[in-house]
């Protein structure tokens, strides 16, 4: 099969499974099967961040804002800089143990004209923590409730040939030992599972990002993976957090800033780039 026969056939694809997910959401279903996710990209596993937009909602279910247990979020909160992914580099992970309702990943440092809540001490809802959020600059934001949505904002930025990935972090592990480091490019989009057991993602895409495959080994030795996401610009970023998070003094910021995306986040990014090791 020709390489454009092959985009030909992504294409057609994507558009099925669009077409069947906008199918599911009128008649209320809100999710696929999972034979409809095998038919468009077989031989790939479902990412586990993705799994519960394939369940059927409870008919009825408004409840966007109760808290998901903080358990299933496997969210790390540190920042990092760019130069500390390298291969055999140890890396101490903390994860959010809030039973409220966090902000997923970088989504807490982004918005630098906005009140800031102590997240320790108060819950968000779905429009404060997404629907109602401003942009910030070089951000373009989707909140979305369903798997058509999701993929839709992603096409919409990136174009057909996509491919979705996403950190597969160990529970009760949180050293870490870089394997190797693999370049995913520069076009992405992120979207966080944010922390309601209604499902509802936060989609964005920022200017001046960079996203990178990270296999890792944990404590225990288990071998798994994980997303990091670096920020060449952090401008848009509320600078106070970002500094006591990173711990400087001074208030220049020499290289990328990064994170890892947690096991609820998803990474879409081209599929016809050809990853690189650095």
């Amino acid at each position: 099969m020709t390489t454009s026969m092959k985009l030909h056939h992504i294409v057609i694809s994507i558009c099925a499974l669009l077409c069947l997910a906008f199918a599911g959401e009128v008649h209320g279903h809100g999710s696929l099967p999972q034979k409809y996710w095998e038919a468009v990209w077989p031989n790939t596993p479902i990412p586990i961040a993705m799994q519960d937009l394939l369940k059927p909602e409870h008919e009825g279910d408004e409840i966007e804002d109760l808290p998901m247990e903080f358990e299933k979020q496997q969210y790390p909160e540190d920042l990092f800089f760019q130069n500390e992914l390298y291969p055999g580099n140890t890396m101490n992970l903390q994860f959010d143990k809030s039973p409220f309702a966090q902000p997923a990943g970088l989504i807490k440092y982004l918005g630098a004209n906005d009140d800031i809540k102590n997240t320790e001490k108060e819950a968000y809802n779905v429009d404060e923590l997404c629907v109602k959020k401003r942009a910030t600059i070089g951000e373009q934001k989707h909140c979305a409730k369903s798997l058509g949505s999701l993929i839709e904002f992603a096409i919409s930025k990136l174009g057909n040939n996509i491919q979705a990935l996403s950190s597969s972090l160990i529970d009760n592990q949180e050293q870490y030992t870089v394997e190797s480091v693999q370049n995913l490019g520069d076009k992405g989009v992120m979207c966080h599972r944010l922390n309601f057991q209604k499902v509802v993602y936060y989609c964005h895409r920022i200017r001046a990002t960079t996203a990178f495959m990270v296999p890792l080994v944990a404590g225990d030795g288990t071998k798994t993976q994980a997303i990091a996401v670096c920020h060449a610009d952090t401008s848009g970023m509320n600078q106070q957090m970002l500094h006591d998070a990173l711990k400087l003094d001074s208030a220049d910021i020499k290289y990328p800033v990064c994170h890892f995306l947690g096991n609820k986040a998803i990474m879409w990014v081209p599929n016809f780039l050809g990853n690189v090791d650095v």
